[in-house]
């Protein structure tokens, strides 16, 4: 519910000032609750798929962690592994397969593990914000 608010005309401009600065906070801080909820959904959505798609010891599913930059409207989450970091687009794209460093000739499909998280983590957050608009 809005707040009605009686100001004289020389305050009018710093007013509305107050308000627009006030609704903006609001959303700075909806905004960064909104994206640290989703990151951590989407690394445990991604130890989830990983496990899934290539189950072994698990350290690899394992590896995922979510870093999280609150920075009001500009927050960001990065989903990364933090145990074998450069083989997630190996994974996941697939690859040639060498032996000794010569190329063999076959290639290794990839197998989607991280897609389907980060999908997913969109609708979450769009899911989110607009969840108090009203």
């Amino acid at each position: 519910m809005a707040t009605v608010r009686t100001v004289r005309p020389d305050r009018f401009w710093a007013e509305v000032e107050e308000c627009i600065d006030e609704a903006v906070d609001e959303v700075a801080s909806q905004t960064e609750a909104a994206v640290s909820k989703v990151g951590k959904q989407a690394a445990r959505d991604v130890r989830s798929n990983a496990r899934k798609a290539f189950g072994g010891s698990g350290e690899y599913a394992r590896g995922w962690k979510v870093d999280f930059k609150a920075a009001g409207l500009k927050s960001s989450a990065v989903v990364y592994n933090t145990t074998q970091p450069s083989l997630a687009h190996l994974l996941e794209l697939g690859h040639e397969q060498f032996v000794w460093g010569h190329p063999t000739g076959r290639r290794f499909a990839g197998r989607k593990h991280l897609e389907p998280a980060f999908v997913k983590g969109v609708a979450d957050l769009e899911r989110e914000m607009r969840k108090d608009e009203t």
